[in-house]
């Protein structure tokens, strides 16, 4: 029996054209073809990621970290991401300032202590200058009070430095399409610190910048100059900051900042 025959009882004719087979070669091809994810990944349940499809093709970024090795290994990292661009990387908060103003990326990521000028103060320069830029912290420590700091400054991601490379991406990806993403530990203790509200003094965003400061070994002179504030004014903060903390000298305010990890 020819192939393009079929049998109807006794009778034998040609095979009836079925109403799909009029479509064109070009339609059919379109119905074939089953929808794809992004680089044939299915979309991530993961809290704070925003449903894919809705990113940006192409993500700008610049990294700043003031750890070379470190610096270095996450940029390399980062230049295997498809869909992110790595503009250039800064080893200081002014330097990352000075990229951030030229280059205008989406999103920057940076290290909270840095030299010259802090993550959290460079997010306030950029949101007080209008830039769209968004950013993602890195922190070393689930201290909750430096993620509420962050949220307040306008830091939509914040992340810890132990966290795996595929979080910090989804981070990166999240806040450049407009959302905010915390990672999961610090979530942890953002509810911890609700359920004992008032149990723990946090230190405010200035105290956490002077002592960082002073963590880094900065004299007063030149914690004077990073912020624009007087001597004084840096002493005020020392003797408040050993107060609220129960310490005695700036050693132990070093000390301090090293246990909370405010300075890696």
């Amino acid at each position: 029996m020819a192939e393009d025959s079929i049998q109807l009882g006794n009778s034998i004719g040609p095979r009836p054209r079925a109403l799909d087979d009029r479509r064109t070669g070009r339609e059919r091809r379109q119905v074939r073809r089953a929808p794809q994810h992004p680089r044939g990944r299915s979309p991530s349940p993961h809290h704070g990621r925003v449903e894919q499809g809705k990113f940006p093709k192409l993500i700008s970024v610049i990294f700043a970290d003031d750890h070379t090795l470190f610096r270095q290994g996450l940029a390399a990292l980062l230049k295997t991401v498809e869909e992110i661009v790595l503009l250039d990387q800064a080893v200081s908060g002014r330097d990352a300032w000075d990229l951030i103003e030229k280059l205008q990326p989406a999103v920057a990521i940076l290290n909270i202590c840095m030299p010259e000028m802090t993550g959290i103060e460079v997010v306030r320069k950029t949101v007080a200058a209008g830039l769209a830029t968004q950013f993602v912290l890195l922190a070393a420590h689930e201290d909750p009070s430096i993620a509420i700091d962050a949220q307040k400054s306008g830091a939509a991601g914040y992340i810890l430095k132990n966290n795996s490379f595929e979080e910090l991406v989804m981070a990166v990806q999240t806040v450049a399409a407009g959302g905010t993403f915390v990672a999961p530990a610090i979530r942890a203790k953002l509810r911890e610190l609700q359920q004992h509200k008032g149990t723990t003094r946090a230190l405010s965003p200035r105290e956490q910048e002077v002592i960082c400061l002073i963590a880094l070994g900065k004299s007063g002179k030149e914690i004077a100059r990073t912020m624009d504030i007087s001597p004084r004014t840096v002493e005020t903060y020392r003797n408040r900051l050993m107060g609220k903390l129960q310490l005695h000298n700036v050693a132990d305010l070093a000390r301090y900042a090293v246990r909370a990890a405010l300075v890696a």
